[in-house]
């Protein structure tokens, strides 16, 4: 387990266990933390929900594997469902990674398996100024900006790989079977991309639109909160909390404007086939007419009844110069009009 444990601009606990952040947070008023808990039940999880006026709902709602991305407010405390993403450019598969987070005035709790707790814990010290300074909202904005981040670095990495697969368009060739699998899994990535990136925008829509009242509340001297988010982000985080929003806002927008590429790519290769196919039919058209002249003179001659020229060598001539010429004639014909 990971936690920091600071006050009065000063950390004075870089590995707290939860039973110290409890001790630490009763004894001083001043004293701010945030830890990492393993994403199941556990006692210091029933005992940190407890300070903060969790009941065992929302912790349920916390652990579950099948939840929405979602955020609530149980009194002054918030409960967020948020899910950390990244993509196999190999396989193009889409890994979803579930973060809860349970933040009071005083304490943020983060809860993540073993492949997230490092790397959040990394930014989380990396903004340890702004913490010092801020406590739990800018320690709330560090968690969520860095899963917004990591939608945007994965929507442009489907991005690559969208544009590798549309050069082949562009070269006037439908997909191939195996490109137009990769198209039909970089949907399914980008569907489940969606299903995280829209109500993430809600989320921090919401958090930037609390932190602009607070401020605007404090501005004009109406210094009490009227609600639990005004209370818990303060007046500092506006500016913070707005660049989420626009993070997140730019996610959904590239994630929607990503699928129309993906649809209009779909479309396209099925329009080039139809052009495909119809080129191919209009070269065999073509080349079945030709055909289809030398024989008919040569069933002309050969007919049981005499004719100019039957049964000599005159009328083979003949009969070989108007089949050259015909074939020749038809050739340059379909030729000018591109049929073959």
């Amino acid at each position: 387990m990971t936690g920091r444990i600071w006050t009065e601009g000063k950390v004075i606990n870089r590995d707290a266990e939860p039973s110290e952040v409890g001790d630490a947070l009763s004894a001083d008023h001043n004293t701010r933390a945030w830890f990492f808990l393993p994403r199941h039940e556990t006692a210091a999880l029933g005992r940190a929900a407890k300070n903060l006026g969790i009941d065992e709902l929302a912790i349920e709602d916390l652990l579950g594997e099948g939840e929405p991305i979602k955020l609530d407010w149980i009194g002054s405390s918030m409960v967020a469902v948020l899910a950390a993403v990244a993509f196999d450019e190999e396989s193009d598969e889409l890994t979803s990674t579930p973060v809860s987070l349970l933040a009071g005035p005083r304490a943020l709790i983060v809860l993540a398996g073993e492949s997230m707790r490092g790397e959040l814990c990394h930014q989380l010290d990396k903004a340890e100024p702004a913490l010092m300074a801020d406590g739990v909202p800018a320690a709330l904005h560090t968690v969520v900006d860095h899963i917004v981040d990591g939608y945007l670095a994965v929507l442009q990495q489907m991005e690559d790989e969208v544009d590798k697969l549309s050069e082949s368009l562009f070269d006037d060739k439908p997909l191939k079977r195996e490109e137009q699998l990769r198209a039909f899994r970089l949907r399914r990535s980008l569907a489940q991309l969606r299903r995280a990136v829209n109500p993430l925008r809600d989320i921090a829509s919401g958090l930037a639109n609390a932190a602009g009242r607070a401020a605007a509340k404090h501005n004009s001297d109406e210094v009490k909160p009227t609600d639990a988010a005004e209370g818990l982000l303060g007046t500092r985080s506006v500016r913070e909390f707005s660049d989420v929003a626009d993070h997140a806002e730019h996610a959904a927008q590239m994630a929607d404007g990503l699928r129309d590429v993906i649809s209009s790519m779909y479309e396209t290769n099925l329009a080039l086939a139809d052009v495909h196919l119809n080129t191919v039919m209009k070269k065999l058209t073509g080349w079945a007419a030709i055909i289809a002249v030398p024989t008919l003179i040569t069933g002309f001659m050969g007919m049981n009844v005499p004719y100019p020229g039957f049964q000599s060598e005159t009328g083979f001539i003949i009969a070989f110069i108007v089949m050259i010429l015909a074939v020749s004639t038809l050739f340059i014909t379909l030729r000018r009009k591109d049929w073959i």
